[in-house]
């Protein structure tokens, strides 16, 4: 969070006579084929990850998602409410977001792997 901040202050002083009142700087990551045109998509410009798209190799970039069995997920998340974690923290040491933990969590329980109060059974 620091280098975000550090890196917006940084911006603001170098371009705060062109920013206009009311502006917001945004931070856009550069693209890995391209650094000078911001991320489309996987890690790549828009026009790379439109090509990818054409020659069906998009998915050898850069994949973020992450696909574990909801019967392991349940177990692990089992193991680290048992730890007293909140769903953030869990969220966190799963390498994926809240809601991702929320809808794997909704799942678990309709494939009745973790009770309704969402525990083990």
């Amino acid at each position: 969070m620091t280098d975000l901040a550090e890196t917006l202050t940084t911006a603001r002083q170098l371009l705060a006579p062109d920013i206009p009142a009311g502006y917001v700087v945004v931070i856009v990551k550069a693209a890995d084929c391209h650094p000078d045109r911001p991320v489309g998509a996987r890690g790549l410009c828009r026009s790379c990850y439109e090509t990818a798209c054409r020659n069906g190799t998009e998915r050898q970039h850069n994949p973020q998602r992450q696909h574990r069995p909801v019967a392991e997920f349940a177990e692990e998340y089992d193991s680290l409410a048992d730890q007293g974690l909140t769903t953030k923290q869990i969220a966190e040491r799963l390498g994926v977001g809240r809601e991702a933990v929320y809808r794997a969590r909704r799942r678990a329980i309709s494939m009745g792997l973790l009770g309704p109060d969402g525990r083990i059974a």
